[in-house]
């Protein structure tokens, strides 16, 4: 998908012209698809008419700023993501994670946590939208080691619902509209990491430590702006958070053992 004539100029040119491409991902199913128009092969070229047959297979095709569509369906496997890439699935109720039969792995480098979804280090921003992931209590749901947003996804039984750890870089992440049930369910971690949080509903039918984490693991968050979430039932705090410049404003914290705030 990106040839280009070997002159100077052409290549210029159609770097340019495909700096950002998309590819597609379906299951073994056409119900309820609304991005591809035929079940998925990772022989295929990833285009809308021929998908590919899972996610991880379409990260190791794209390129740094690409996006990846997730049409509707069901999808057991890890995902290990080492590229700033965005990631959008057919909805919140659409697109659905789960843990495959093998052993989860930590992502490489020096951080042990595994995520059903994670990133490597050192990558541009990964964006994440419009999915379910379950983790089935084996591992946390999201990981991302560098800036990036999560919206408009179902995150169930893990761990922890995101974990955003980066540092010593400097970062933005913004976390919104999201349904968590997770053991902690939002962590932002890092001395350069400016968090958005706003508009989630987050809750742990059996309680657990914290609604949202931050600020804590590599000192104070520079900015950290939390907003209109709805948190129930941790037995901990609502939020247990640190920064140089907080926002904590009309969230709904009920149930929590300790503080709300």
């Amino acid at each position: 998908m990106r040839n280009c004539a070997l002159s100077l100029l052409s290549t210029l040119i159609c770097l340019s012209a495909f700096s950002q491409t998309t590819y597609y991902v379906n299951d073994n199913s056409l119900t309820g698809d609304v991005f591809t128009s035929a079940v998925g092969s990772n022989g295929n070229s990833g285009t809308a008419t021929a998908p590919f047959a899972t996610l991880s297979y379409a990260i190791t095709q794209a390129v740094a700023n690409d996006i990846v569509y997730v049409d509707a369906g069901n999808y057991a496997e890890q995902v290990i993501i080492n590229k700033g890439i965005t990631i959008i699935g057919a909805g919140q109720t659409l697109s659905f994670f789960t843990p495959p039969a093998t052993a989860l792995v930590p992502a490489p480098g020096p951080f042990t946590e595994i995520g059903l979804f994670e990133t490597t280090q050192g990558i541009g921003d990964v964006h994440i939208s419009n999915l379910s992931i379950n983790s089935n209590n084996a591992s946390q749901n999201i990981i991302i080691q560098s800036g990036g947003s999560v919206k408009n996804c179902t995150l169930l039984n893990g761990q922890q619902g995101i974990f955003f750890r980066v540092d010593p870089n400097i970062k933005s992440a913004l976390i919104e509209n999201n349904i968590i049930e997770a053991g902690i369910g939002i962590n932002c971690q890092g001395s350069g990491l400016t968090a958005t949080i706003r508009n989630n509903t987050i809750s742990r039918e059996s309680g657990h430590y914290a609604g949202i984490f931050a600020g804590l693991d590599f000192g104070p968050l520079p900015k950290l702006t939390v907003q209109n979430n709805i948190i129930n039932n941790y037995f901990g705090e609502g939020l247990l958070v640190n920064s140089f410049n907080g926002s904590y404003t009309q969230n709904s914290i009920t149930g929590t053992g300790a503080f709300a705030i």
